[in-house]
């Protein structure tokens, strides 16, 4: 089109890098499918499309990762009428077809007590008693579950955005995470306290902060999530999850069914099933639905007030049980 270098940079942030990553290796298969059929990659027919997506699927892939090829393709191509390519009629026909023989299924048909890592969380003892790494861990399933965010969010917490009122703690997330859109952004994180201390995430978030003050020594730290180990520095999202996955092998969670990223699930299933309205679990959660929370996160688990409450009082039962 002749745009110059510096547009065409602008143009490629308009997807994140999780879906440049995975739209690149569709085009990649898509520039290699045109040069096998002497296809033009930039001006094709449905048809040619069709088969492209047909080769996809023949290779054994589901409905999910042939509609992300088909995503990948549309982000370029253009029918005449001005529309993606990929809502030609019989591109859409074709998809249905491919859903109905490889249904694309949830990963998740029923989710985890709450209770359950919560007792474990509880039996761990006084907070002050800790090592650096069980308090660590400790806060990070807490702040997880008591927010219901994914570990994208959690790993974006910065003290410079952080803030106590009325014994609140409110952070504020000023980086962009994956549902934020233009005009539209995650609501300010708002963790409460809680009568239990062991399980309360503000009086874990201090003890954690004195624990962690002196590894603090530059801006770098201003995040708020720190390795455990030395030189203790800022952790990944990944490192993040990994601790939510290793917290749930460490409570009884079977994770060769469940990863770190279930305990969003989990936590807005157990304030569902607590009363707490659908309203509230969406803004605490970030959802942008109520159909998404319905049909990704509304969970059947074994069991008012605030979201992170509702999540904590999820104990009790698994209490009363054990007991």
């Amino acid at each position: 089109m002749g745009l110059p270098e510096s547009s065409v940079c602008i143009i490629m942030n308009s997807w994140r890098k999780a879906t440049r990553h995975q739209y690149r290796s569709y085009l990649d298969k898509w520039n290699i499918f045109c040069v096998k059929t002497n296809s033009d990659p930039l001006d094709p027919s449905p048809v040619v499309c069709i088969k492209f997506l047909t080769e996809l699927y023949d290779s054994g892939v589901g409905y999910s990762a042939i509609n992300t090829a088909r995503s990948a393709l549309s982000s370029i191509l253009t029918l005449p009428s001005g529309l993606p390519i990929g809502q030609h009629p019989i591109i859409k026909r074709f998809l249905r077809g491919v859903y109905n023989t490889r249904p694309s299924l949830p990963k998740y048909h029923q989710t985890w007590d709450v209770g359950t890592v919560l007792v474990y969380l509880d039996r761990l003892g006084e907070t002050s008693e800790l090592s650096l790494k069980d308090l660590t861990l400790k806060l990070n399933m807490l702040l997880a579950l008591v927010s219901g965010q994914r570990a994208q969010s959690l790993h974006l917490l910065k003290l410079k955005n952080m803030s106590e009122s009325n014994n609140k703690v409110l952070f504020v997330l000023t980086d962009l995470v994956k549902q934020s859109r233009p005009g539209s952004h995650l609501k300010p994180i708002e963790l409460e306290r809680f009568e239990n201390e062991r399980l309360c995430v503000v009086s874990c978030l201090k003890s954690y902060l004195e624990r962690t003050s002196a590894y603090r020594t530059d801006s770098v730290h201003d995040q708020l999530l720190l390795s455990h180990l030395r030189p203790h520095k800022p952790v990944t999202r990944e490192t993040v999850s990994r601790w939510l996955k290793n917290t749930l092998a460490m409570a009884g969670i079977d994770i060769t069914v469940f990863s770190g990223h279930s305990t969003r699930a989990a936590a807005t299933s157990a304030a569902s099933s607590q009363g707490t309205p659908i309203q509230t679990i969406m803004a605490a959660a970030g959802l942008s639905s109520e159909n998404v929370f319905t049909k990704l996160y509304c969970k059947p688990v074994k069991h008012d007030g605030s979201f992170g409450s509702a999540v904590l009082s999820s104990m009790s039962s698994t209490s009363e049980i054990s007991e």
